[in-house]
């Protein structure tokens, strides 16, 4: 399944990233609670609450599973999801798109000019690779 469709408005192409970062939040509780955590999400969590249980996870101390500016990133999503869905008539604008960039706003030098289109794949592709722990090798001297 594509993320984005080309026929797609702007609108669509942001739920549907909305809907792949919950679906991604879902399987890093997975990845962390393992066998527990069918009971957690068998409770209907909301997206927030995901997104909270997964933001207060470490993969080990001082090493949190995702980084705090991904959390940011996500909850703006989250907030521009709800004020889009909850509104008859509405449209996204590419300030808004831009908006979702935390942590990396200058990487791309035309975003202002970029269309919408364009900035909304930029997003998904930060945003969804970002989600994805990062696993160093860890030394371990306790032969």
């Amino acid at each position: 399944m594509s993320t984005f469709k080309e026929s797609e408005d702007a609108l669509g192409k942001l739920l549907r990233v909305h809907l792949t970062t919950e679906g991604i939040l879902e399987e890093l509780i997975r990845l962390a609670f393992e066998e527990k955590s069918e009971p957690i999400l068998s409770l209907d969590l909301r997206y927030h609450q995901k997104l909270e249980l997964v933001s207060k996870l470490e993969i080990e101390k001082d090493w949190s599973l995702m980084p705090d500016y991904i959390v940011g990133s996500l909850r703006k999503l989250k907030k521009l999801r709800n004020q889009l869905a909850h509104s008859l008539d509405t449209s996204i604008t590419n300030d808004q798109v831009i908006e979702l960039f935390m942590g990396i706003e200058q990487v791309y030098d035309d975003m202002n000019i970029a269309s919408i289109n364009t900035n909304l794949k930029r997003y998904a592709f930060f945003i969804l690779g970002s989600m994805l722990p990062k696993f160093e090798e860890i030394d371990d001297d306790t032969e």
